[in-house]
C-alpha cells in the first residue's frame, strides 16, 4: 500500500489496485495513539453529493512511510483542492450550504481550517472527520497552526459565529484578492479581528454588488446578528444574480472609497503611536524625574522650604490630590514621605511630559477633567483623554488619621473600539476608601502612609 496523491492531510491510497480515501495522522507510530485517538476514530466524515450527504468512516489503520494513516477500503474516489480560482465564490457558497446541512444533523467542531473540507474528482464537497481534523490540528507546530488558521479564525468566536467569520474571509479574499485585515504579526491580527478594523470590500473592488458587500461586513462584524441559514440564503441569491455590478463611472465613489480607508489606516496608526507612545513617554518620564528629583528636590531642599511649608494637616491632604489635577511631581514629593506611594510620582511625571509633548504638537489635545468630560455632550465625549480626581471626601478619624474617599479617572486604548470614531479610549473610575496616616515635619505635615481598605475599578465609557 502506497500514497499515490496528498491534499492537505487527505491522502489517496493505493490498495488492490483500487484508489481509497484515507487521511494522514502525523503520528508516528499507531501504538502511540492513545485511548483518546482510539475514540476519535469513530468520528464521521460527510460527502455532499446532489444537495445530499452521505457519511463515511475511516476504520482501517496502518503505517506508511513511519505515518499513521487511516483509510476506508470500501470508498473509491479521488479528491481535488477545495478552490480552484482566484474569485471562487462560487465555492465558497457550496461551503455554507454543506455546513448549513451539518448544522441540521447536529454536528459539532466544525471549524474552517485549510485542511478540514476537499473537493472529490467529481466535485462533490467532501468535509473529512472534524474531531480528527481537530486532533491533527492540536498536534501541528505553534507556527504551522499560525500559518493555517489565525488568519481565518477570529479567536473570541465560537461554533456558528466562528464558520460566519471564516467565511467573510473567505468571500473577502475571493471577491477583492486582498486579506480584509493589514497587520503586523499575529497578534496585531487577532488584535484587530477582535476590534473589527478590516477593510471594506468596495475599498478593494469597486464593482461588488451592493449585496455582497453588505454580506461581507456582515459576516465580519462580529456584533451583526446573523446565521449560517440566512447567510446561505443570502449568499445563493447573490450568485444567482452576480456578485457584480454593472459597469458605470465610479470615479467619485472610488475617491471617496480611498479617502475613507486612509482615514481608517490613519486612525490605526495614530492609536499603535498612542500605545507606543505611552511607552516611550515613561522612558521619557524617566528622564524628566532625573531632573526633577536632583534639580527639584535635591536642590530645592537645600535653598528653599518645601511647597507645603505652612500647610495644615488638611491641607496636606488636598495637596496630594492637587499633584493628580495638575501633574504636579514637585508637589506630590514634598507631600509624600520618601517611599510612600513612588508610583505616584512617576504616573505624575510621565504623563506631565506626555501632555507637554502632545500639547505642542496639538494644542486641542489636551487632557481633560473629569468635571470638564461630564459637561460636555455625549457625542463629544468620544476619544477623549481624560485624567483627574473627582468626588473627593475627606473625614478625620483621629489627631493624625484621615478616612479619604475619591474616584480617580484614567484613559487606556480601547481593546474594541467603532470605526464610526478616530481613536477610542476606555474611560476607567478607580474607586478608592483609603486612611491617610500624617507626620509632623519641620515645616509642615507629611503623609507617611496609605492604607487602602476599599478598591473597584471599572469602565465607565
Amino acid at each position: 500500500m502506497n500514497i499515490v496523491k496528498k491534499v492537505g492531510n487527505s491522502v489517496i491510497l493505493e490498495l488492490d489496485n483500487k484508489k481509497v480515501l484515507g487521511l494522514s495522522i502525523g503520528l508516528p507510530n499507531k501504538n502511540t495513539a492513545g485511548t483518546n485517538f482510539s475514540e476519535i476514530r469513530k468520528n464521521k466524515g460527510y460527502i455532499l453529493t446532489k444537495g445530499s450527504l452521505a457519511e463515511f468512516k475511516l476504520g482501517e489503520i496502518t503505517e506508511i512511510d513511519n505515518s499513521v494513516v487511516i483509510y476506508s477500503k470500501d470508498l473509491e474516489l479521488d479528491i481535488e483542492p477545495l478552490f480552484n480560482g482566484e474569485n471562487d465564490i462560487e465555492t465558497v457558497n457550496e461551503i455554507v450550504q454543506f455546513l448549513s446541512l451539518l448544522k441540521d444533523k447536529s454536528v459539532n467542531n466544525i471549524i474552517f481550517a485549510t485542511n478540514l473540507i476537499c473537493k472529490t474528482g467529481s466535485g462533490d464537497l467532501l468535509i473529512m472527520p472534524p474531531e480528527l481534523i481537530n486532533f491533527i490540528n492540536e498536534r501541528e507546530s505553534l507556527n504551522k497552526k499560525l500559518i493555517d488558521e489565525s488568519i481565518y479564525i477570529h479567536p473570541d468566536l465560537k461554533d456558528e459565529r466562528q464558520i460566519l467569520f471564516s467565511m467573510g474571509i473567505l468571500l473577502f479574499q475571493f471577491s477583492t484578492g486582498v486579506y480584509p485585515i493589514n497587520y503586523s504579526d499575529v497578534e496585531d491580527l487577532r488584535d484587530k479581528m477582535r476590534r473589527k478594523k478590516f477593510l471594506r470590500p468596495r475599498w478593494k473592488n469597486i464593482k461588488i454588488s451592493p449585496e455582497l458587500s453588505n454580506l461581507i461586513e456582515d459576516l465580519l462584524d462580529v456584533d451583526t446578528d446573523i446565521t449560517l441559514e440566512e447567510a446561505g440564503n443570502q449568499l445563493n441569491q447573490i450568485v444567482e444574480k452576480g456578485i457584480n455590478r454593472e459597469d458605470l463611472d465610479y470615479t467619485a465613489e472610488k475617491e471617496q472609497n480611498r479617502l475613507d480607508e486612509e482615514k481608517m489606516l490613519r486612525n490605526e496608526a495614530i492609536r499603535e503611536q498612542f500605545i507606543k507612545h505611552r511607552g516611550l513617554f515613561t522612558g521619557s518620564a524617566l528622564a524628566a524625574i532625573v531632573m526633577i528629583v536632583f534639580f527639584g528636590t535635591i536642590i530645592g531642599n537645600a535653598l528653599k522650604p518645601p511647597s507645603t511649608a505652612g500647610f495644615s494637616k488638611l491641607q496636606v491632604i488636598e495637596s496630594y490630590f492637587t499633584s493628580f489635577q495638575n501633574l504636579d511631581p514637585e508637589l506630590i514629593d514634598d507631600v509624600l514621605k520618601k517611599g510612600v506611594r513612588k508610583n505616584d510620582s512617576t504616573e505624575i511625571s510621565t504623563l506631565y511630559v506626555t501632555t507637554k509633548m502632545r500639547t505642542q504638537t496639538d494644542p486641542s489635545q489636551q487632557m481633560l477633567t473629569p468635571k470638564q468630560w461630564m459637561e460636555m455632550d455625549e457625542e463629544e465625549r468620544e476619544s477623549k483623554d481624560v485624567y483627574g480626581i473627582y468626588n473627593l471626601k475627606i473625614e478625620p478619624i483621629n489627631d493624625n488619621k484621615f478616612g479619604v474617599k475619591y474616584e480617580k479617572w484614567y484613559t487606556t486604548p480601547a481593546k474594541e473600539d467603532d470605526l464610526s470614531v478616530d481613536v477610542k479610549m476606555d474611560i476607567h473610575k478607580l474607586v478608592r476608601d483609603e486612611i491617610f496616616t500624617l507626620q509632623e515635619t519641620k515645616y509642615s505635615y507629611e503623609i507617611i502612609q496609605i492604607e487602602t481598605i476599599s478598591e473597584k475599578d471599572e469602565i465607565i465609557w
